[in-house]
């Protein structure tokens, strides 16, 4: 990930099982919404799976910004906020992005080739990031 000191890069790498992140959108009338989820990071996205019929999906559409807290399980006074944009929901790619979550978070739905029914791919674009480290 790019934009993620160096120091904090291992939240990002798909071997850090036990990192996950709360998202934070906001509904059509302003009201905040934040939701834990398990994500992927390639060199200048974030990317997360959701029910086309979501709250996150109905807010997404409704206002693309949105905020993400990555921290490991064990620490939650290290982590990193990520603010940015959902700058893609696709479809394609699911057999990929699957394979990799299961490997990521072992316990997950087995990988499949066929994306579920209802479910897309959210590609989060970062525009800000700070990290912290209160241990």
């Amino acid at each position: 990930m790019n934009l993620v000191p160096d120091a904090f890069q291992d939240l990002f790498h798909d071997s850090t099982i036990n990192a996950f992140a709360v998202i934070a959108t906001v509904t059509p009338n302003g009201i905040p919404v934040t939701t834990p989820i398990w994500f992927l990071a390639d060199e200048d996205t974030i990317l997360f799976s959701a029910a086309l019929n979501s709250v996150k999906h109905h807010n997404i559409q409704a206002n693309p910004s949105v905020s993400l807290c990555v921290m490991t399980e064990n620490n939650h006074v290290r982590y990193v906020e990520v603010r940015g944009q959902v700058t893609e929901i696709t479809r394609e790619g699911w057999s990929e992005f699957s394979r990799r979550i299961k490997q990521k978070y072992p316990g997950g739905e087995d990988p499949s080739n066929t994306t579920p029914p209802n479910t897309a791919i959210f590609k989060v674009t970062p525009s800000k990031v700070f990290a912290f480290d209160y241990s």
